[in-house]
């Protein structure tokens, strides 16, 4: 469920974004070994070779063969060439045309998975289509799902219309969460009555995650550790493709002055928090109060995204490098800042002050420059 909240964030900063991407028509790309990093108005993928990818963009589209992971973000993506790893999507419309060995995890608002897929499928969005096979599980949340595919393994939907396919087949347990789970008519032929659990829509909210047969093993952890750097990375690099001057703005002002941004960034979160009490002492202010919840949390995790890119920048700074000009220097910045991140966070007890103080540099970045002329006076 956490990893659906967070993508679900994502799906809504894409559905801003497109505008900005096409004032980019010209896609940039970058290949360090088989890894490929790229972000336009409109990429296309057909590189030979390619072990990881990362693209973001208003149109993209994966049309060569990918051995590792894949990373999409944008508004209209597709796959239409196998892959061999896994595949991590959020868009507005994301198509699955090709094959996927590994496991695929996507959001937007509206899905479909024609192609087979070799591990589990993780999908959230307002219309879910699953027509090809899954070898694993299959995880479905939205407003319309719809399986017109074998699933091997366990399968959990939870929406509002749920439609089955006259290819639909459940080879484990079928768990329906509905508003009137008994409503819903699921044919012999997709999975017998004591194969079927059925859920009010609301227990699954306490669903953590589909049981998984298999251990975590030292290896999966050590893939997780990886998986949560790149995406980190692909959002950095995201907004470096959205506002790179903006971004470049922001880093200059939390390097310059780190201690300061630091400093504004907790007075900007604790005003948002505070400013739900004192609302709540209203009585009529409790409206907002969720709002501004709302507000503080979006603001923070941005701060910390704008905090990642920083620290990037300022690690690769160490290491006498210069300020990222082009789109391909501000994505290896972003990996660096991300990587640097994930290392903070293994550090007992400290790790996650360090993070949150990393969030709140970029907080306080984002308030300096937009506030300055009227607080802080003019920058030297």
């Amino acid at each position: 469920m956490r990893s659906f909240l967070a993508m679900n964030a994502i799906v809504l900063g894409l559905a801003l974004a497109p505008a900005a991407l096409r004032a980019e028509d010209t896609a940039q790309q970058l290949r360090i070994g088989n890894d490929l990093f790229a972000a336009g108005g409109d990429v296309a993928i057909e590189a030979e070779g390619l072990d990881d990818i990362f693209a973001v963009g208003g149109e993209v589209v994966l049309a060569a063969p990918v051995a590792g992971t894949s990373h999409m973000a944008g508004r209209e993506l597709s796959v239409t060439a196998p892959l061999g790893g896994d595949l991590y999507a959020a868009g507005m419309y994301v198509t699955l045309e090709a094959d996927v060995a590994g496991d695929v995890t996507a959001a937007g608002y509206r899905l479909s998975f024609p192609g087979a897929i070799g591990g589990d499928l993780r999908a959230s969005g307002a219309r879910v289509t699953l027509r090809g096979p899954v070898a694993g599980y299959a995880l479905l949340a939205g407003r319309t799902l719809r399986l017109e595919g074998p699933v091997e393994g366990d399968v959990s939907l939870a929406g509002r219309t749920i439609e089955f396919g006259e290819a639909a087949r459940v080879g484990g347990t079928l768990r329906l969460y509905a508003d009137d789970p008994e409503a819903i008519e699921v044919p012999e032929r997709v999975a017998p009555t004591s194969r079927i659990e059925r859920h009010e829509a609301d227990a699954f909210e306490g669903v953590d995650s589909v049981p998984v047969p298999r251990p975590v093993s030292p290896a999966a952890r050590v893939r997780g550790f990886f998986t949560g750097v790149a995406f980190l990375a692909v959002l950095a690099a995201l907004l470096a493709a959205i506002a790179p001057d903006w971004l470049a703005d922001l880093r200059r002002t939390a390097l310059a002055r780190p201690g300061r941004s630091l400093w504004i960034g907790f007075l900007g979160e604790a005003s948002l928090f505070g400013a739900v009490v004192v609302l709540g002492l209203t009585l009529i202010g409790l409206l907002a109060a969720p709002v501004l919840i709302l507000l503080a949390v979006l603001f923070g995790f941005l701060g910390y995204i704008v905090g990642i890119y920083v620290l990037g920048v300022g690690t690769t700074g160490l290491l006498n490098r210069p300020h990222p000009e082009t789109f391909g220097e501000r994505a290896v910045a972003a990996l660096v800042g991300a990587f640097a991140a994930a290392l903070i966070a293994l550090v007992p007890m400290l790790g996650w002050i360090l993070l949150l103080c990393i969030a709140l540099v970029g907080c306080g970045a984002i308030l300096e420059r937009a506030f300055r002329p009227r607080l802080l006076g003019r920058a030297d």
